[in-house]
């Protein structure tokens, strides 16, 4: 008899402990899964083929995706979807690109650039006649470069050139797999 109640007396301790350690474990599993806890590390959001998805640069993208935007394509959340596959999808084709020697020249840039199917074509086409004006989109390219506002460059960057040369790319990968 004396054994069995000095297991009821030292198994409930046990038992107690046991509960108290799974609690624990299960707070601290379920903090780390949202995010929050102690050892994540919140400036990373992702790698693909070891080249790191900032969170600093991707929500950079994310406000500049959203100005653009302005409300036309839906929520936030679409968005970053978005721009989530896009940044994957530009790592992962940028490796191939390399591997293959796929390159845009200067002169395919401003072929695409200056052509009759120009991104600029929009902000530099001529109201009343309703023609593309190249040299004009030349003449703001190039004063770009030479006003050496960091702000102004990115954002020509990012809106015109940058998208361009991914589109090239693209189309020349494309033609060579089909």
């Amino acid at each position: 008899m004396s054994i069995i109640q000095r297991i009821r007396d030292k198994g409930a301790w046990v038992l107690f402990g046991i509960i108290a350690l799974a609690l624990i474990a299960f707070i601290l599993q379920d903090g780390m899964r949202q995010g929050g806890g102690l050892f994540t590390n919140t400036t990373l959001l992702g790698e693909v083929n070891g080249i790191p998805i900032l969170k600093v640069q991707f929500d950079e993208k994310l406000n500049d995706l959203e100005k653009l935007d302005a409300g036309q394509s839906g929520s936030r959340e679409m968005l970053m979807e978005q721009l989530w596959n896009q940044e994957v999808d530009q790592l992962l084709l940028k490796d191939q690109y390399s591997k293959l020697g796929l390159m845009v020249s200067p002169k395919e840039l401003a072929e695409i650039l200056f052509g009759s199917n120009s991104p600029l074509k929009q902000e530099f086409t001529d109201p009343a006649t309703g023609e593309f004006r190249a040299n004009d989109a030349r003449n703001a390219i190039a004063q770009s470069k030479r006003n050496k506002d960091p702000n102004f460059i990115k954002n020509i960057n990012s809106t015109y050139i940058n998208p361009t040369v991914e589109r090239i790319l693209r189309i020349k990968y494309q033609s060579m797999i089909l």
